[in-house]
């Protein structure tokens, strides 16, 4: 799609990226420690923070590659479909 963003540059937006899984690390960390009822959503915010990291990479990848952000989401979501569509034609 014509980007212009180099490896390292989607290296570093990848690795950015991923740091909103920390905040799930450290809620399971707290979850654990403090004491009392263990009725805690873990689901909800294992979902708003994959939004959170899905947000963040299409942002990157539009700010580093100097593109729409349907096209990094298409640059992203495009290759994932691809590699599902070949994995399922394998396994069955």
């Amino acid at each position: 799609m014509n980007g212009q963003a180099t490896r390292q540059e989607l290296r570093l937006v990848i690795s950015l990226s991923s740091i909103p899984y920390l905040l799930s690390l450290l809620y399971m960390f707290l979850a654990l420690i403090i004491p009392g009822g263990r009725d805690y959503q873990h689901g909800i915010i294992e979902i708003l923070i994959w939004i959170f990291v899905w947000r963040i990479l299409i942002i990157g990848v539009a700010k580093t590659q100097r593109i729409s952000y349907v096209f990094a989401l298409m640059n992203i979501a495009i290759p994932g479909i691809i590699l599902v569509v070949l994995y399922l034609i394998i396994r069955y």
